[in-house]
């Protein structure tokens, strides 16, 4: 299952939607003393609106590519990579350590906001995609008065939900990360490469764009992957999201690939994800989306991007309706029959 290596899968959301009541978790551990930094930082843009961009898991800042170019004189942007991915190095790893103590999430987290800090940012937005997306929220519960505002994209406080009919506590969480690390460490190296590739395919439209995307997570070494992975599964940011002060926007993708009852099941799990969420945290959905957003809904992103910056109420991107066929009066002569090519 793609949840497993690289994203935040709606048919997953759907098929994990029963819960029991949720237990908050242990205090967070504290931010590292030693900040591994960022692998690289891709700036581009001169508009007046300063924005943080942050991949999703085995993604570096390509991914963000075509919305640098798109909004270049609206912007400025600063996508970058987290250590571990785009060939970079990862941070440090004591043998002894447990995903649960959510270390290069916290590393991610201070090294985005040592970047602010070093180039003397004035309290951008922050947008990320997935695991991203995590990192957006989980700064604008705990960093707020660094930014702005920030807007996750297909990423969640939670993920997975908890498996139908079991507890949702800390430690059924920890035992879900020691099963899923057992099963992902146990996958042969040599076949991840072609697993992450044909994972990939499922998560965006176009073909072409599948396949530069699946190298990319295809490049990122196994150990990195499954570290960052394990440890957004045990990281439970839903007892922070009432304290969260700063304008925060989400957009999830509801790719309507299993009928009118999984769509309304998605956006049921996604605002369970966000119950007892500040009045300033904004939920919305786009249908007919894969996970890539930015990929398959592009004009529409960038137009709820622009109208959340600018205060104004973003709207559900839902399916447009096909209409319907007209029948030709009865006295006018048809046409000849021509052959036709379709396109799926």
């Amino acid at each position: 299952m793609r949840f497993v290596t690289c994203a935040i899968g709606a048919g997953v959301l759907a098929l994990n939607s029963s819960r029991a009541c949720a237990a908050p978790p242990p205090s967070p551990p504290p931010a590292p003393t030693t900040v591994t930094p960022l692998a690289h930082v891709e700036e581009r843009g001169t508009g007046p609106i300063t924005m943080i961009l942050i991949p999703g898991l085995s993604c570096d800042w390509r991914i963000y590519d075509a919305f640098m170019t798109r909004n270049a004189s609206k912007y400025r942007m600063l996508a970058v990579t987290l250590p571990g991915f785009g060939g970079s190095t990862a941070p440090p790893i004591a043998a002894d350590a447990s995903p649960m103590d959510g270390k290069w999430l916290l590393n991610a987290q201070a090294a985005i906001l040592k970047l602010i800090q070093e180039r003397k940012l004035d309290k951008p937005v922050i947008v990320g995609h997935s695991l991203g997306g995590h990192l957006a929220i989980q700064l604008a519960a705990g960093h707020g008065e660094h930014i702005k505002s920030a807007i996750s994209i297909d990423g969640l406080p939670l993920f997975p939900p908890p498996p139908p009919g079991q507890p949702d506590t800390a430690e059924a969480r920890a035992a879900m990360v020691k099963q899923f690390g057992i099963m992902m460490n146990s996958m042969p190296v040599e076949s991840w490469a072609d697993g992450q590739k044909r994972s990939v395919a499922m998560l965006v439209t176009d073909p072409a764009r599948a396949k530069a995307l699946g190298e990319i997570c295809a490049e990122v070494p196994k150990s990195n992957t499954v570290e960052y992975m394990l440890e957004m599964i045990g990281s439970d940011l839903r007892p922070q999201m009432g304290k969260i002060q700063i304008p925060l926007l989400t957009i999830s993708a509801v790719s309507n690939d299993g009928g009118p009852e999984m769509t309304a099941n998605i956006r049921a799990v996604v605002r369970d994800e966000f119950k007892g969420a500040s009045p300033s945290v904004k939920l919305v959905t786009f249908e007919d989306s894969r996970h890539f957003i930015m990929d398959d809904r592009p004009a529409d992103l960038d137009q709820a991007i622009a109208t959340f910056l600018a205060g104004g109420k973003v709207d559900d991107v839902v399916t447009k309706k096909a209409a319907p066929a007209q029948v030709a009066p009865a006295q006018v002569t048809p046409a000849p029959a021509t052959s036709e090519a379709h396109r799926e």
